[in-house]
């Protein structure tokens, strides 16, 4: 009995070592290194998906993202509660620019927020949007977002890209100097802002 107890403490010590060396190095920006320790880590416990999740997120800085989705589609089958999994899912296919498969994954992963959407998903349906050139839409989710964090500095930036777009160019200031208040900036585009009268 004593000696079994042992052996669960030993599992339990080593795993959270090979997740813990997994988190520094990813932390570090050793992308590769914190692979290899999830994956021993996920070697030692099978079913825990925030390995899978964390191992994920290594190969999507690795620039790997079919690992990635491989990864997730593991997961996936481990649990119930599929959120994290559908939005990392979403950002990936984002990132690949299949934009009708990360719109599919982004809106599983928001079904159990069904009255108050997540920063998150606001955030990601905005710049599918805008990559798509459907700027009226565009233009609503980037007002929710900042409706919720008004220190959203990304947030005005992009909406006032959506309302030059929009031919609204006071607006398209307003939101540029509010974005440049709270701390954002891009030198390609503020030219272009500083412009606009």
């Amino acid at each position: 009995m004593l000696s079994g107890i042992f052996l669960l403490l030993f599992f339990s010590c080593n795993i959270n070592n090979m997740e813990s060396l997994g988190d520094s190095n990813f932390v570090l920006g050793n992308y590769e290194l914190s692979a290899e320790e999830y994956h021993q880590a996920i070697r030692s416990d099978p079913r825990d998906v925030i390995l899978y999740l964390k191992l994920a997120e290594a190969f999507r800085e690795m620039n790997a993202p079919e690992k990635a989705l491989s990864v997730l589609g593991i997961a996936s089958k481990l649990t119930e509660e599929r959120e994290a999994v559908n939005r990392m899912r979403a950002h990936l296919y984002y990132d690949l620019s299949d934009l009708d498969s990360a719109l599919k994954y982004i809106r599983l992963a928001e079904k159990s927020h069904a009255r108050s959407r997540t920063l998150d998903g606001l955030m990601l349906e905005a710049e599918i949007a805008m990559k798509r050139k459907q700027w009226e839409r565009a233009f609503f989710f980037w007002e929710q977002v900042i409706r919720r964090h008004r220190s959203n500095s990304k947030a005005y930036f992009a909406r006032a890209a959506v309302r030059l777009k929009l031919a609204d160019r006071q607006g398209a200031r307003k939101d540029w100097l509010t974005a440049r208040t709270l701390g954002y900036y891009s030198e390609k585009y503020d030219s272009l802002f500083t412009q606009i009268r």
